[in-house]
């Protein structure tokens, strides 16, 4: 019931294009299943995401992304406004790498259309005969000879078309009688209350084709013809970019890969100028939620493989800062050692993480760690090693 409330209350335009159509079902369908977290995944001791599809599973980790990125404070503003791709990217910028953020802002484009396109047929079957359309249009416009015979017909349709409205509209029986056979035509709950809302619906229709017949006229302008041509070929491109034609998981799983590659990348450099311990405390909490996060059904972030090595670069970073800024305990010298008694703690599901305390007893060959929650034993586990680090009182891993 709160998903539906929320979903509600999102903004949808209709006027908006096939990009900005499919940005907006990300962004909503992300926060409602935000909106639901605590609700949906939280049994009472421990967090899970189980009661997902992998439809839902892949929105979520998409938005949360983003809320990692853009900041939660800024997030309300940013996704409810006007031209939200746009403002997203904005943000980005002024905060990160800008190279980096265009690839970013490439595949979260690309995956938010995929996703939009393999769970709505109606919206990928309007993609593709956009495209062809692209498509003829432009071979329209490499020959002029033709283009300006395919203006001037296209031209004399419209004021041909604008007439019938005009003559339709000043003429009440014939207005009647439209209305009539419009409405026998029509299912019931589809049907026309009144001539008034029919004269609307025309003048409308006379706007819309008013609109065509200038673009037409501009279009035999120099500037115009150019600008034209170049939209409608970065239309195509972005058309072959989504690979349409290609199998659907594949195709989403891969690109959702490729995405957390350049997530992962601009989160590393907002580790790299964090320079608060508080502010570094929150992004450990915040990576280990994201690792915890399911890429697809039955996988999460932390064991997915094509993304180890990007992981593990972010942890490092992630661990020295922290040390760097005195944020959490020192455990050793050895940073290889240091960050697999780390993985094997953040990624527990601990509720509250900042409670952690741990001891550690080392013989010359491996060392015992022992983590608590409080005063409860959470886990006990053994890592080989050839140092000595030995803690045999409770230490907080948070200073």
């Amino acid at each position: 019931m709160l998903y539906c409330l929320v979903k509600l209350a999102c903004n949808d335009n209709e006027n908006e294009d096939f990009i900005e159509k499919a940005v907006s079902e990300m962004l909503n369908v992300g926060k409602s299943l935000s909106y639901q977290e605590v609700i949906r995944d939280f049994n009472g001791w421990a967090w899970t995401d189980s009661n997902m599809s992998n439809k839902e599973i892949q929105y979520n980790l998409v938005y949360h992304n983003l809320l990692l990125l853009v900041g939660y404070d800024k997030s309300k503003k940013i996704f409810e406004g006007r031209e939200r791709l746009f403002l997203i990217e904005k943000e980005l910028k002024h905060s990160y790498n800008e190279e980096i953020v265009k690839e970013y802002m490439r595949c979260f484009f690309k995956v938010s259309v995929l996703l939009k396109a393999y769970n709505d047929k109606e919206y990928k079957e309007r993609l593709i005969t956009e495209m062809e359309d692209c498509i003829i249009e432009l071979e329209k416009l490499s020959d002029k000879e033709k283009l300006i015979h395919y203006i001037a017909e296209k031209k004399k349709n419209i004021i041909k078309e604008i007439k019938k409205i005009d003559k339709l509209i000043n003429n009440i029986t014939e207005l009647k009688s439209d209305f009539e056979k419009r409405n026998k035509k029509l299912p019931k709950d589809k049907r026309i209350y009144s001539i008034s809302l029919l004269v609307q619906d025309y003048e409308q229709e006379r706007k819309s084709l008013l609109e065509k017949l200038k673009k037409y006229n501009r279009l035999v302008q120099p500037r115009e013809y150019i600008k034209l041509k170049d939209d409608l070929i970065q239309k195509i491109e972005a058309y072959k970019y989504l690979e349409l034609d290609k199998e659907k998981s594949n195709q989403i799983n891969k690109n959702i890969i490729e995405l957390q590659k350049n997530f992962l990348k601009l989160f590393e450099e907002k580790v790299d100028k964090c320079k608060d311990k508080k502010e570094i405390v929150y992004l450990l909490c915040n990576f280990r939620y994201y690792m915890l996060l399911s890429y697809k059904d039955g996988c999460k972030i932390k064991d997915c493989i094509k993304l180890k090595s990007n992981t593990e670069i972010a942890l490092k970073k992630l661990i020295y800062k922290a040390e760097k800024l005195k944020a959490v305990e020192k455990i050793s010298d050895d940073s290889l050692l240091n960050m697999k008694i780390f993985e094997k703690i953040i990624y527990d599901k601990i509720i509250n993480f900042e409670n952690i305390t741990l001891n550690i007893i080392s013989s010359e060959e491996k060392s015992c760690i022992k983590y608590f929650d409080a005063n409860v034993l959470e886990c006990e586990f053994k890592i080989k090693t050839n140092k000595i680090i030995t803690k045999k009182k409770k230490v907080k891993l948070f200073i």
